[in-house]
C-alpha cells in the first residue's frame, strides 16, 4: 500500500494538502508533528491546508492492520512563495 501526498497549486502561499492511496479499502490516518501514525491519529477524510512548515506522515489501514510503509512529505513554508521575483541589476 503507498500513500502519496500532493501539495495542490505550489504558486499559492498556503499549501493545499491531499493524501491517496493505491489501495481503495485502506483508511489513511496522518500527523502533522512528524510522529508516527496510528490507528488513534487522525483520520483522512479531506483536503487540507497548512500555513507554515510542516512534517506530513501518513499510514495506510486495512482493517485497522497497519502497513509497514510510511510516507512523508516536509513542507517548506516561507515568505516568498507565491511571489514574483524581481532580481537587482
Amino acid at each position: 500500500m503507498a500513500v502519496t501526498m500532493d501539495i495542490g497549486n505550489p504558486e499559492s502561499q498556503v499549501f493545499n494538502v491531499n493524501i491517496t492511496c493505491d489501495s481503495k479499502n485502506a483508511h489513511i490516518h496522518f500527523t502533522k508533528d512528524g510522529s508516527e501514525p496510528g490507528i488513534n491519529s487522525p483520520l483522512y477524510s479531506k483536503d487540507f491546508s497548512i500555513i507554515k512548515t510542516t512534517k506530513i506522515r501518513a499510514r495506510a489501514f486495512i482493517d485497522s492492520i497497519p502497513s509497514v510503509i510510511i510516507s512523508e512529505k516536509m513542507f517548506n513554508y516561507h515568505l516568498g512563495l507565491g511571489k514574483d521575483i524581481k532580481l537587482m541589476d
